[in-house]
This record gives C-alpha cells, sequence and structure tokens, in this order.
C-alpha cells in the first residue's frame, strides 16, 4: 500500500512530530501530515503486524493532533484518525464500566 518512498517520508515526518515541543502544530499543513502518519502507523500495527513506533510513541502522536484540532476546529478533517466512531465507542465503554451511566 505505501511505497518504499513514502515510507521513508512518513517514518521521517514521525520522528519530526515526536520531536515537536510545543502542544500544538503551527499548520494546518503539519496538522494533515500528523493525520496521514498515523494512519500509516495504523496500518503498521493493526494489518501488517508490523509497528514501526511503540504504543507510547502513538499515543504521543495522537493527543498531538487531539490538542492541535481543539485548538484550530477548522483544520479537522472527516478522515481525520480523531474523528473514528471507535473513539466514541471507547469514551462509552469506559463510562459505563465506571458506572458513570450504569443502569440500575
Amino acid at each position: 500500500m505505501y511505497s518504499k518512498e513514502s515510507t521513508i517520508a512518513l517514518q521521517n515526518d514521525t520522528q519530526t512530530f515526536l520531536k515537536e515541543n510545543s502542544d500544538t502544530l503551527s499548520s494546518k499543513e503539519d496538522t494533515d501530515a500528523l493525520g496521514q502518519a498515523l494512519r500509516f502507523h495504523e496500518y503498521r500495527y493493526y494489518v501488517l503486524s508490523d509497528p514501526f513506533i511503540a504504543d507510547g510513541e502513538y499515543d504521543q502522536l495522537f493527543k498531538l493532533l487531539e490538542r492541535t484540532e481543539k485548538a484550530h476546529p477548522d483544520w479537522i478533517t472527516k478522515d481525520s484518525p480523531t474523528q473514528r466512531v471507535a473513539k466514541a465507542y471507547r469514551q462509552f465503554r469506559y463510562r459505563l464500566a465506571s458506572g458513570a451511566h450504569a443502569i440500575s
């Protein structure tokens, strides 16, 4: 699915984003590139079972994207990793398990 060239570019982008020292990204282009990098790593993890980064690094990148989109809601895209149904399901399941919305 990914060419050798795009794999190298996405790995380089990933390393750049992991070194990011600010709470949010400063451009929509960087935000889009981070979304692409996260989708690439999801593919490596879930489809190929051959991740390039650790779970904690993925979480770090995902949280950077969440913070950036919160600060710039107009930068959110439909295909952003933060906009998946599974995220809402995980939040619901956590609330249900913690008793926040328990049915008696």
